[in-house]
């Protein structure tokens, strides 16, 4: 395989996995576990045979879904409100912290995953 193809290979499999993907979470609206298994799916498959666009798409779709469920679960149950703005504000005080004592080794790792990715297909 030639690597000057390489970019349209990448988007084709982009545009592939997404219309898939994409079209099993508007499709399954109600039934949202079907999007999450495919898309973790595609996660693993992106890790496992190191391909980036499927590795992309999978987590896309993952956090879309996740996100629209939450939605839900917000529209439903009001004092879930509360609880998930509690819960999220403690997470993100957490985070901060971890990343503020560990900056410089969270950066270094950060930019070794990202040329270690840029080597993938």
């Amino acid at each position: 395989i030639k690597p000057e193809y390489r970019k349209n290979r990448h988007n084709l499999r982009i545009f592939g996995s997404g219309l898939l993907t994409v079209s099993a979470l508007i499709l399954h609206t109600q039934m949202w576990l079907i999007p999450v298994i495919i898309s973790l799916i595609f996660i693993l498959i992106g890790l496992g045979v190191q391909i980036r666009a499927f590795l992309y798409v999978g987590t896309i779709v993952f956090m879309l879904t996740n996100f629209y469920q939450l939605v839900v679960l917000i529209n439903q149950s009001s004092p879930s409100k509360w609880v998930i703005g509690f819960v999220t504000g403690i997470a993100l005080i957490f985070v901060a912290a971890i990343f503020e004592r560990k900056k410089e080794t969270i950066f270094e790792n950060i930019k070794n995953w990202f040329d270690q990715l840029q080597k993938w297909d």
